[in-house]
């Protein structure tokens, strides 16, 4: 597997584990730094024909993962405490990890993802998708009004619920 593969394949992973479903070509592209679509569409058949993933012909985000890893609700604290440390992390390092941004890109607004957003997006897909209706509502409303004051607090809100979730499932993890 090339480097490039290995990366589409962790970035996949990644997204799916946190959004529950996959990302979409342009996504992929996007990640990995690349123009042109066909090149994901290349790196995608070849994980295919690795036995990494499958896809389902002529459906939106429709690529899945063969090897899906366990539960880590299941992982013994032990065991994921031993992972981070053979990568050099901590729990503590993941929350406050920087995050790595290209040249005119810029990620998730939510403290705890580096998924990398669209140009005037805030959040990435799975986090807005997160917050309830009426405050993406909210936000919105405050953006086409530009009332930066009640934008910004609406923001602040909306990360803090990210935040709180996030701190949830890491607490069910220890």
């Amino acid at each position: 597997m090339t480097p490039v593969q290995e990366r589409a394949l962790a970035y996949i992973r990644d997204y799916i584990g946190r959004a529950g479903f996959s990302p979409s070509y342009t996504d992929v592209a996007r990640h990995l730094g690349l123009v042109s679509k066909s090149n994901v569409h290349r790196i995608v058949q070849a994980l295919c024909e690795a036995g990494h993933i499958r896809t389902r012909p002529h459906r939106a985000r429709s690529i899945e993962l063969v090897d899906r890893r366990e539960d880590l609700r299941a992982v013994p604290l032990d065991a994921l405490r031993a992972e981070l440390a053979r990568r050099g992390l901590t729990f503590d390092a993941l929350a406050s990890a920087p995050k790595p941004l290209a040249k005119g890109s810029a990620t998730c607004a939510a403290e705890c993802c580096q998924l990398v957003v669209e140009e005037g997006m805030l959040f990435c897909r799975p986090h807005w998708a997160d917050l309830p209706r009426d405050l993406r509502d909210d936000i919105w409303k405050a953006f086409r009004r530009k009332d930066r004051e009640r934008f910004e607090m609406l923001v602040t809100e909306a990360r803090e619920l990210v935040g709180l979730r996030y701190e949830r499932v890491v607490e069910r993890v220890a």
